[in-house]
């Protein structure tokens, strides 16, 4: 362990996470200065860069930690759902619902350059990448969908659908109708997934 894991294993480290979070929904991410996250966290200036070298570090460290907190959330939501079909629509239209909490939408609403930008990087794609194959392998193995496909692959297409759909929801469905919302995936998603 070097000097600097020591330093970030310290007890202030979710003080300062929580600050950086707070200044990020007060301010938005480029208006964030580490000044800011300083004062807010009442640690000085040199202390908070013995946790992070830069405010990219930072920035990205409250991401991580906002995006596992809603991955948690929405895997715990999901998993009332027994079909794979079922646990899509209701992951869109609970995503949808979490839009005011969740720090990467609240971005969205506020900075949608900029989370375009992390969506266009794959930053909030790859933070929930591991939520998806273990429901698809399920929907594989009880025939709900082709058990040739490739695990990883349709994971990965299902979240590119379900930030697509969270982020620019469109004019022509009603995303916050279940019924509508999974026969539009029944037949737009689920029919590639099945030949």
């Amino acid at each position: 362990m070097t000097a600097t894991d020591s330093v970030k294993s310290d007890k202030r480290l979710p003080d300062i996470l929580a600050a950086a979070e707070q200044s990020i929904r007060r301010f938005g991410i480029r208006k964030t200065s580490m000044g800011d996250v300083a004062s807010a966290a009442k640690v000085s200036r040199a202390t908070l860069y013995n946790y992070f070298s830069d405010k990219e570090e930072l920035i990205s460290a409250v991401l991580n930690r906002a995006g596992e907190q809603f991955c948690k959330a929405a895997e715990q939501e999901v998993a009332k759902y027994d079909n794979l079909l079922e646990k899509i629509t209701q992951a869109i239209i609970w995503c949808r619902q979490q839009s005011n909490s969740d720090l990467f939408l609240n971005i969205s609403e506020t900075e949608p350059e900029t989370a375009a930008m992390m969506a266009l990087n794959g930053t909030h794609i790859e933070s929930c990448m591991d939520f998806w194959p273990s429901h698809v392998q399920k929907a594989m193995n009880s025939g709900e969908i082709s058990s040739t496909l490739d695990c990883d692959q349709a994971a990965d297409w299902i979240q590119r659908v379900i930030l697509s759909m969270v982020l620019f929801p469109g004019c022509q469905l009603e995303l916050d109708n279940p019924k509508q919302l999974k026969t539009h995936l029944e037949q737009f998603l689920f029919s590639g997934f099945r030949s």
